[in-house]
This record gives C-alpha cells, structure tokens and sequence, in this order.
C-alpha cells in the first residue's frame, strides 16, 4: 500500500471498507431531529436554568432539523462559576 506526505504528516489509505445503504428511488428517507437540550459545565452535562428553547432549520430545505436550549443569565453565571 502506498502512502504520501500531505502537509506535515504521513497520510495512508484506509484499508477498512464503509458501506454506505444507497437511497430507493421514491422513498423518501426519514431525517433525525436533534436535540441538545443541556450544557457542558464543569466536565458534567447539567440541565438549563430555564426552560426556553429555540428551533434550528436547516437553509437548504427550511426545515426544522433540531432543537437547542436557550441559556439563562443563571446558565451563564454557573458555566463562569465552574
């Protein structure tokens, strides 16, 4: 197997093999929404001080692909505090 230099590191294929299922003509693919709806304080996911949150919408299909939680002035004063 050959390798090459691209920047400063080493580069080699891989030699491991990904199938990837094709899209069915018709079928229209079912979309994960996500969700992220607490905040990575102090090492530890912690839930949000209040409860607001916001939709994310993808640009291409203006379609809502997940939803976020809004920090709170507590949120900001708990992730400063840690």
């Amino acid at each position: 197997m050959r390798s090459m230099v691209v920047g400063h590191e080493r580069w080699r294929p891989s030699t491991t093999l990904q199938v990837v299922p094709l899209p069915v003509p018709g079928r229209k693919r079912e979309k994960a929404m996500r969700e992220y709806l607490k905040f990575y304080i102090d090492g530890a996911w912690v839930a949000p001080e209040g409860s607001g949150t916001a939709d994310l919408v993808n640009p291409s299909t203006e379609e809502v692909s997940g939803r976020i939680a809004l920090g709170s002035e507590a949120d900001v004063d708990n992730a400063v505090a840690a």
